[in-house]
C-alpha cells in the first residue's frame, strides 16, 4: 500500500511497516542450528495434497522445500486447495506450532487444533482452516492486476521438547497494494517485538515455501489497465508495469510494453478507449492526471493558498524529465492543462459548446492568482521549420538572407495570438 509522505503521521505508519516486516522475516528465517540441539534435524514428515475440482487428489512434491503450485480455475474463480498433514517422527513427543507466512506479511497461527499443539510420538494431524481439513487457498487479486509472474508465501513448523508461548509470533497482515474493488485504509500492524525461543536446544523449525504460479500471467485485462492509469494512487504502479518510456527520439513519449501492445491489437479501433491515443497523447494524459492530482490534494489541505494555472508545450509539461512547473510546484499548487509538442496556435483554440479555451476554462474553475504560458515553438521549430529555410543562398550572405519571408509572418501570427490571448484574460 503506497503511503502519501506528506500526510499526518506519514513517517510513523512507515517506521510501523518496516518493524512490522522485519519482524515477519525473523520469522521466515528462524532456525536453531546449534550444535547441542537435543532434536534431530528433521523432526516432522510433512506431506502436502492438492485437492482437484473433481474431487481427487494429488500428492504435492518438494524441491529443496519449495512448492510448486498454479491456481485453477473453477466457475468465477482461480483457487488451489490444499490439505497438509504433519507427523511426528522424532523419538519422543512434541509441542508444535505452525505459522503460515503470507506475502501480505501476516503470520497466522490458528491452523492446529491450538496454537501450540501436543504432537505425540508417530501421530500425525492435519492443518484445517474453519474446521476444515482442506485449505481454500485464491488467487489474490493483485496477482494478475500487477501481473506478477508468481508469488511466495511460506508454513513455518516450529517443534519443540519444551512448551513455549507462541503469542508474540502473530502478525496481522499489511495492506495489499491497492485494487480496483478494495477500500484504501491502512489496516492493522501487529504486536511488539518477538521474542526468540528461550534455549538453543530442544527445539526445530521446518519451512515450506510455497511458490504460487501466476496462471494468467502477461494476460491482463486492458481496461484493467485503463482503471489503474486513471487511479492516481495505482497510476505509477501500471506505468512501471506496463509501460516503458520511450527515449530514442525528440518527441517524449510513452509506449505499452510488448506483451500489452499484443494484447491491444486484438482489441477493436472503438473500443481502446484510452489506448486509442497512444505515444505522446497518452504521456500527456497521465502527466497531467498525475500533477493535477497533486494540486487538487495542496488546495484540499489549504483551500486560501496562493496558487497557478499552466498552459503551454513541454518547457511546462515534459512526461519523462522535471520540466519548469515541477520546480515551480515544489513551492506552490499548480494546476496544468499544458501538453509536450502543443502549439500555441491550438492552446488558443476555443473548443466545445459554448466555445471556450481550455486555459481559460481552467483559470475560471480554479480562480488562480498566476497564470502561466509557454507556447510558439512548437508552431515554429521542427520538422516545418525547413519551409524557413532559402535554398541556393551562396555563403557569406546576410543571415536574414537565408531564410524566407514565410517566417516573418508566422512570427507576426504568433504575436497576435499573444495578444489576444491576454487580452481575453479575466
Amino acid at each position: 500500500m503506497p503511503i502519501e509522505v506528506d500526510a499526518d503521521g506519514a513517517l510513523d505508519v512507515l517506521v510501523a511497516d518496516l518493524r512490522h516486516v522485519s519482524r515477519w522475516e525473523y520469522l521466515r528465517q528462524l532456525t536453531n542450528e546449534s550444535p547441542v540441539n537435543g532434536l534431530m534435524a528433521n523432526p516432522l514428515q510433512i506431506n502436502l495434497w492438492r485437492a482437484r475440482a473433481d474431487g481427487t487428489e494429488e500428492k504435492m512434491a518438494t524441491t529443496a522445500g519449495t512448492v510448486a503450485l498454479t491456481f485453477e480455475k473453477i466457475n468465477s474463480g482461480w483457487t488451489c486447495p490444499l490439505r497438509m498433514e504433519i507427523t511426528n517422527v522424532a523419538d519422543r513427543s512434541l509441542y508444535v506450532s505452525a505459522l503460515y507466512l503470507s506475502a501480505a506479511f501476516e503470520s497466522y497461527l490458528s491452523l492446529l487444533p491450538s496454537d501450540v499443539f501436543t504432537l505425540e510420538r508417530g501421530k500425525s494431524v492435519s492443518l484445517s482452516y474453519d474446521q476444515q481439513p482442506v485449505i481454500p487457498f485464491q488467487m489474490n487479486p493483485v496477482i494478475p492486476l500487477y501481473n506478477w509472474p508468481e508469488r511466495l508465501e511460506y508454513f513455518q513448523f516450529i517443534a519443540s521438547t519444551d512448551l513455549f508461548d507462541p503469542f508474540e509470533m502473530q502478525l496481522d497482515a499489511l495492506p495489499d497494494p491497492p485494487t480496483l474493488d478494495t477500500t484504501r485504509e491502512m489496516g492493522s500492524r501487529g504486536p511488539g517485538q518477538i521474542r526468540p525461543l528461550p534455549k538453543p536446544h530442544g527445539w526445530r523449525t521446518q519451512r515450506v515455501d510455497l511458490q504460487w504460479k501466476n496462471p494468467i500471467y502477461n494476460h491482463v485485462d486492458p481496461a484493467a489497465v485503463e482503471a489503474m492509469l486513471n487511479d492516481p494512487a495505482m497510476m505509477d504502479f501500471a506505468l512501471s508495469l506496463y509501460f516503458d518510456n520511450k527515449t530514442d527520439s525528440e518527441v517524449p513519449a510513452i509506449e505499452p510494453k510488448d506483451f500489452l501492445r499484443d494484447l491491444l491489437a486484438n482489441v477493436p479501433v472503438g473500443e481502446k478507449g484510452f489506448f486509442g491515443d497512444l505515444g505522446l497523447g497518452l504521456a500527456n494524459r497521465i502527466a497531467r492526471s498525475r500533477r493535477n492530482h497533486r494540486y487538487e490534494q495542496a488546495i484540499h489541505d489549504s483551500p486560501t493558498q496562493f496558487r497557478i494555472v499552466s498552459e503551454g508545450d513541454s518547457w511546462f509539461q515534459h512526461p519523462l524529465v522535471s520540466d519548469t512547473i515541477d520546480h515551480l510546484a515544489a513551492s506552490f499548487p499548480v494546476y496544468c492543462v499544458a501538453a509536450a509538442g502543443d502549439t500555441l496556435r491550438n492552446i488558443t483554440m476555443a473548443q466545445g459548446t459554448p466555445p471556450i479555451e481550455e486555459y481559460a476554462a481552467a483559470i475560471a474553475a480554479q480562480k488562480p492568482s498566476v497564470f502561466v504560458l509557454s507556447g510558439g515553438g512548437n508552431d515554429i521549430l521542427g520538422e516545418q521549420f525547413r519551409r524557413y529555410i532559402k535554398s541556393g543562398v551562396p555563403a557569406g550572405a546576410a543571415p536574414k538572407t537565408y531564410l524566407e519571408d514565410l517566417i516573418t509572418n508566422d512570427l507576426d501570427s504568433l504575436q497576435t495570438m499573444y495578444r489576444g490571448l491576454f487580452s481575453h484574460l479575466p
